[in-house]
């Protein structure tokens, strides 16, 4: 039998990633919006860095980062920029 374990990292490197994405939005419920952006932040919606986020009340947020695999929770009301 052989080992088929894959680590979260190994994982995260095989993934495609939009131009210049540093992180993904794993979970959110409440109303979120994006800077600078013609679309609003949604499930599984990719980051780069430098993006700015708002949470209004109630909200929550959670990145996934590629390059460490750490995810952040965030709760509204909030003014994030991811990094």
């Amino acid at each position: 039998m052989t080992d088929s374990s894959v680590s979260l990292g190994e994982t995260l490197d095989s993934i495609p990633l939009a131009s210049g994405a540093v992180a993904m939005i794993s979970d959110l419920t409440g109303e979120v919006s994006q800077a600078d952006a013609s679309a609003t932040p949604e499930l599984l919606s990719e980051l780069a860095a430098g993006a700015r986020l708002e949470l209004e009340a109630g909200a929550t947020l959670v990145l996934v980062y590629y390059e460490s695999g750490r995810e952040y929770a965030f709760s509204g009301p909030a003014k994030i920029e991811v990094g």
